[in-house]
């Protein structure tokens, strides 16, 4: 009635106990005698049922899957089909290992049918390195594809394998179909995939003959992130390959995953990896969170501020190459490609770099025994980050950071160069080099706007020279006062081996206009007659503008904070003598000084022998002055007069000066 079957279930189902057998079986008048004219006997669903509950059978299942044992099962044919409806068993495995089932099925669709086919669908759990071995067998066989062996997994899975194939191979039966679906829970990859540790994987992994697709959460190498993988079973399956990894990595993570980034990106960094071929990936970086700085040209982005860029990566990690990598900001961006190996950079070379919208040059970066060569060129740059870094004291002496003897040279060549107050240079050429946090070499040249030259030699001794024929556009261009016209500057510097600087300052034949602070001093009342030093000399004195012939001052930095010594003012109608600091560490200032009216007659006084020891107390005290003090926010200081200094004679005005 049910040849196939029972040729199948003789081979296949062995021992256990049957219970609730039930059969029905209606054979139509005359189909006894076509079965014996050799057609055959073929039932429907109406005509033979068969059903009975077995347990403890050990059944085999299909290729080379070990067979499943301990098994409890309801048996029914129906007609042409067979159905075994697994409640539980358990299949054992050569190595000792063994995977447990749950509820599931075994149907023979079609018994009348060649090829004898079979569907499955079953529910299996176990340690991880378990249901690997099951992955081995004939007709799966996707681990060892894969690349894995059982010893390489650990952790649990539960699976879900639905398959559909020939159970007799005398039958020519066609490949096997089959899907697995596996809830993956704390596994572990013993062996490195693609060169990173794999742990603590939790997520869901599909198979099929074609694909393996994985959408998990894990650590890689220790940093959390999300895996969406998918590879074909076979290498010469065509089969799209994709891996996209994504993360936020802290800065300890990056270093670890990314070490050649650890002078360049600070902070966390939110990254998209996705595979583009065997050696080359693309690589999303969102910089929102994190800290960018390019101390070749001192350039940097804080946290906070939106940025992403956008690369390709391949080659191995002592040499990876880094192509179109593209940096975009709000205001701000970079293209251009690098190598980066273990220690760090290697070599960049950026066509495009816009690190503010004044911006346009291109660089190049290229590393040799540790130190870097830099060139810098274009038709113009925004030196203005730099000037503040500078004068903000970051990187300076007293820096926590270790910039250790690692070289930097850095050649520029750009049309314009542009500071703040509107100010630029151009023609401007620099060769500039630093040995750690010590300068070694300071050489420039350039063209104001009114066209006086601007140089900087830097001679043997770490002396530096600073000469200009238009000092007011300098100290505009630096940001360090605003309100200076013309005048030829001369600055020498002197560099300290243990650090910070010394020199002086002297600046001829310029002018002072709309100085309010100036004004503030001889118009603003004090004292108990409530008098302005304007009315203390009976005049207006002139600020709008005043010439002088000389200014000098000695100029110290140390340990972040700059300081000036000695500081004489000298014009054809107001002159001042100041000392103090000009900013400290905090960005604050604590200046005093003496202004002084009628400079001229004053200085007259002063020269007298006997008058001028009685009276001027020195070359650059005057006869008549006012006492002054700047102290607080260095762009905004507050401005004090002692009142008790108008009209006192020189030789006393010291002992009103503020302490």
């Amino acid at each position: 009635m049910a040849p196939k079957v029972r040729t199948w279930v003789h081979g296949n189902l062995f021992g256990g106990t049957v219970t609730n057998a039930s059969i029905s079986v209606f054979i139509p008048f005359g189909r006894l005698d076509e079965a014996a004219g050799g057609k055959g006997l073929k039932l429907d669903a109406n005509q033979i049922r068969i059903g009975f509950d077995v347990a403890d059978a050990r059944m085999n299942i299909a290729g080379d899957i070990p067979p499943v044992r301990d098994m409890a099962a309801h048996f029914d044919l129906i007609g042409p089909a067979a159905t075994i409806a697994i409640k539980s068993g358990t299949s054992f495995f050569p190595s000792g290992r063994s995977v447990g089932l749950g509820q599931g099925t075994f149907i023979l669709p079609a018994t009348y049918d060649k090829p004898l086919m079979a569907d499955i669908d079953l529910a299996i759990s176990g340690s991880a390195d378990a249901v690997g071995e099951l992955l081995t067998y004939r007709p799966i066989r996707v681990l060892q594809r894969a690349g894995f062996t059982p010893d390489d997994l650990k952790g649990r899975i539960d699976a879900h394998v639905k398959a559909h194939f020939g159970l007799l191979s005398s039958q020519n039966p066609p490949p096997a179909e089959w899907t697995a679906e596996m809830k993956l829970t704390d596994i572990d990859l013993a062996k490195p995939f693609s060169g990173r540790t794999i742990s603590n994987l939790d997520g869901t992994l599909n198979g099929n003959p074609k694909q393996i697709t994985l959408d998990a959460k894990a650590q890689i190498d220790g940093v959390p992130a999300d895996i969406d993988l998918a590879e074909p079973v076979e290498a010469s399956d065509s089969a799209k390959r994709q891996r996209v990894i994504t993360a936020t990595l802290s800065e300890d993570q990056r270093n670890k995953l990314i070490p050649g980034l650890s002078g360049i990106v600070g902070g966390s960094v939110k990254m998209v990896l996705t595979r583009i071929d065997d050696d080359r990936q693309d690589v999303q970086l969102d910089l929102t969170r994190s800290q960018l700085d390019l101390p070749w040209i001192g350039w940097s982005k804080g946290s906070g501020i939106a940025a992403t860029a956008e690369f390709e990566t391949s080659g191995p990690a002592d040499n990876t190459e880094i192509k179109n990598f593209r940096l975009k900001g709000d205001g701000f961006g970079a293209i251009g490609s690098m190598n980066i190996g273990k220690g760090g950079l290697i070599s960049a070379d950026f066509d495009s770099v816009k690190l503010s919208s004044l911006d346009d040059f291109a660089l190049s970066v290229k590393r040799s025994k540790g130190n870097f060569d830099v060139s810098v060129s274009g038709d113009s740059a925004d030196a203005r980050p730099v000037i503040a870094r500078l004068k903000s004291g970051s990187g300076g002496d007293d820096d926590d950071g270790d910039a250790g003897d690692t070289g930097v040279s850095v050649r520029a060549r750009l049309k314009n160069v542009i500071g703040f107050n509107d100010e630029k240079i151009g023609n401007f050429q620099a060769q500039v080099s630093l040995r750690g946090d010590k300068l070694q070499t300071l050489n420039f040249s350039a063209v104001t706007d009114s066209g006086e030259a601007v140089v900087s030699q830097m001679k043997d001794g770490g002396v530096i020279n600073v000469t200009s024929g238009d000092a007011g556009a300098v100290s505009r261009f630096a940001d360090l006062y605003q309100h200076m016209q013309g005048g030829l500057l001369n600055l020498a510097i002197r560099l300290s081996p243990q650090g910070g600087w010394d020199g002086s300052l002297d600046v001829r034949r310029f002018s002072i206009v709309n100085e309010q602070r100036l004004r503030s001093i001889v118009s603003t009342p004090v004292g108990n007659e409530q008098r302005s030093l304007n009315e203390a000399v009976k005049r207006d004195i002139d600020t709008s503008s005043q010439r002088f012939q000389r200014g000098f001052a000695r100029v110290v930095s140390r340990g972040g904070m700059v300081g000036i010594e000695n500081g004489v003012l000298r014009g054809d109608q107001i002159g001042a003598t100041f000392q103090g600091v000009v900013r400290d560490r905090k960005g604050n200032m604590d200046m005093t000084g003496t202004f002084m009216p009628a400079y001229g007659l004053n200085r007259l006084f002063a020269e007298l022998p006997l008058i001028g020891v009685i009276l001027g107390n020195g070359s650059d005290r005057g006869l008549i002055g006012i006492t002054f003090k700047l102290t607080g926010n260095f762009d905004k200081p507050n401005l004090q007069i002692n009142p008790l200094s108008i009209i006192a004679p020189g030789v006393f005005r010291q002992i009103f000066e503020f302490q």
